[in-house]
C-alpha cells in the first residue's frame, strides 16, 4: 500500500505546483525592483526542495530504496531492456555523460560567438516558452538563477527520473506506463510557460530519460539539466541582457 499513498501524495504536490506556478508567474512577470525578483528566484528555489526533493528522498527512504539514487532500479531497467538499451550502461557508461557534457560546453562557446557577431541586435530570436521574464538582469540575479538552476538539476531529476515512475511502475507494474507519464508530467510541470513550453520540455524530458537510460548515472543527468538552465537564462542573459540595469 506504501506506494500508492506515495504516489498519491506525489500527484497532489505536482497539482498544487503547477497551480501555485501559474499564478505565482503572472505576478512575477509584473516585477520592477530586482530585489523582488531576486527574492522570487530563490523562493522558487526553495520551494522545488520542499515540493520535489524532499519527497522524493522521503519516498525513497520510505521504501527502502536509497540505493537507487546511486544505481538504476531494476523497475526502470526493465523498460531500457524493452526499448532495446539493456547493453547500454556497459558500452557507453561515465563516457557517454562526459561527451554530452563537453558537447554542451562546446555549443555555449560557439554561441558566444555568434552572439559576440551580432551584439547589434538585441533580444533573443526565438524563445521556447513563455521563459522572456526569467532571464536574470544583473549579476546578483544571475547568481540566484544559477542557485535556481542547479537545484532543479538534483531535484526534478530526482522525481521526474527517478521516483515517479518508479512509484507508477510498483502501482501498475507497467514500465513503459511509468517512463511516459513521468516525462509527460515533467512537460505539463512546465504548463505556465504556455503550451510551447510544455512541449518543449516534454522533448526535453525525453532526452534526459534516454540519456539516464544510456548511462545509468542519475547524477549526470541532474549535472546535465542544470547545465543547461545555465546555459539557456544565465549565458544567454548574458549574450542578450533584457535590461541595461548593471
Amino acid at each position: 500500500m506504501t506506494p500508492v499513498l506515495l504516489l498519491a501524495l506525489i500527484v497532489g504536490l505536482l497539482v498544487f505546483s503547477g497551480t501555485r506556478d501559474r499564478k505565482a508567474f503572472a505576478k512575477f512577470k509584473a516585477l520592477t525592483e530586482t530585489r523582488d525578483r531576486q527574492h522570487a528566484f530563490l523562493r522558487w528555489a526553495a520551494g522545488g526542495f520542499i515540493l520535489f526533493g524532499a519527497p522524493s528522498l522521503l519516498s525513497l527512504a520510505a521504501l527502502a530504496r536509497w540505493g537507487a539514487i546511486l544505481e538504476m532500479p531494476e523497475e526502470i531497467q526493465a523498460f531500457r531492456h524493452l526499448v532495446g538499451m539493456g547493453r547500454a550502461e556497459t558500452v557507453l557508461g561515465p563516457a557517454y555523460g562526459v561527451v554530452m557534457l563537453l558537447a554542451l560546453a562546446a555549443a555555449t562557446g560557439l554561441r558566444v560567438l555568434l552572439a559576440r557577431r551580432r551584439a547589434a541586435r538585441s533580444g533573443p530570436r526565438w524563445i521556447a516558452g513563455d521563459v522572456l521574464a526569467m532571464f536574470p538582469r544583473n549579476n546578483a540575479e544571475r547568481a540566484a538563477v544559477t542557485l535556481l538552476s542547479l537545484g532543479a538539476g538534483f531535484n526534478e531529476e530526482l522525481l521526474f527520473r527517478l521516483v515517479l515512475p518508479l512509484l507508477i511502475v510498483l502501482v501498475t507494474g507497467q514500465p513503459v506506463l511509468g517512463i511516459v507519464l513521468a516525462t509527460l508530467a515533467f512537460g505539463l510541470l512546465h504548463l505556465y510557460q504556455g503550451w510551447r513550453g510544455v512541449l518543449v520540455t516534454t522533448v526535453v524530458g525525453a532526452v534526459m530519460t534516454a540519456f539516464y537510460l544510456a548511462t545509468g548515472q542519475l547524477w549526470q543527468v541532474m549535472l546535465l539539466h542544470a547545465a543547461m538552465n545555465i546555459n539557456s537564462l544565465v549565458i544567454g542573459s548574458w549574450l542578450r541582457p533584457v535590461s541595461d540595469e548593471p
